[in-house]
């Protein structure tokens, strides 16, 4: 059997945040150790401002580490170029709970976007897309059901269409990794399974390693096949979705201090 790539590599990972004023340092991130491998459909779950955000900011080098090591797709996010980051960001798409969308464009031009680390910025304000580009984008947007919506104004859209468009963009840009941080928060529940079953398609389908942010425990036992949880910037359980138990959860998210509840990679 052929083992799987690993696309992720933490060690002893830590991010701490600029001290603001009258306030004591603390860190966004604490001994942070895993590693995944592609293919993987990962849950993050925890508290807000448990490091959620955080930790998915800096596998696109978004946050830089304060100490530990990070490498993500070959590339040490610790020390390398500016050039490298860039080139680790061509292949780590990111869907925001937000959308992230240019509002006055079209549905067509922000899908397009996704493809500005190929071209470059200058090229993509001018609109100087290459045909096989424009084409790509179009057709992301129709398998997701926008082929009416395609030359709208994203102003225009509805919120489960502009998740969607936030999808078509992440996907245009061909990543090996897609992050996505609360993508559904803002969506009903019909949406919110359309926009995970989506992610699990591509998953299974086109073999993308997906991590994402999820509020909702039971959606994050539903999709994902490995579930970490973080607490104050800590791993307190790692592993499959069957071994959180609600003792477990109670734990995570009533924040007892009672160490680490669990860390497996069984």
């Amino acid at each position: 059997m052929t083992s799987k790539k690993k696309l992720i590599k933490a060690e002893q990972l830590e991010i701490v945040y600029p001290k603001r004023k009258g306030s004591e340092t603390t860190p966004a991130l604490q001994d942070i150790s895993l590693t995944v491998e592609e293919e993987e459909f990962i849950a993050v779950i925890g508290k807000s401002g448990a490091g959620k955000t955080t930790f998915l900011r800096s596998l696109t080098g978004f946050v830089r580490p304060s100490a530990g090591k990070l490498v993500v797709n070959d590339i040490d996010v610790m020390r390398t170029s500016k050039k490298k980051i860039y080139e680790l960001r061509r292949n780590v798409a990111t869907i925001y709970q937000s959308f992230n969308l240019v509002e006055r464009m079209t549905a067509l031009d922000n899908a397009l976007c996704g493809r500005l680390g190929y071209i470059g910025n200058i090229r993509g304000l001018l609109g100087l897309f290459p045909k096989k580009d424009k084409e790509f984008a179009y057709r992301t947007l129709v398998d997701l059901g926008l082929e009416d919506r395609v030359h709208y104004r994203v102003d225009q859209l509805s919120g489960g269409e502009r998740q969607r468009v936030a999808i078509a963009r992440a996907l245009v840009q061909q990543p090996q990794i897609v992050l996505a941080d609360e993508p559904a928060a803002s969506l009903d529940i019909s949406l919110t399974k359309f926009v995970l079953n989506t992610l699990k398609d591509l998953n299974k389908q086109n073999g993308l390693t997906v991590l994402v942010n999820l509020h909702d425990i039971e959606l994050a036992k539903m999709y994902a096949t490995r579930i970490i949880a973080l607490q104050r910037g800590r791993i307190v359980f790692d592993g499959e979705p069957e071994k959180l138990t609600e003792d477990l959860l109670e734990v995570i998210y009533n924040e007892y201090e009672h160490g680490e509840a669990s860390k497996s990679n069984e």
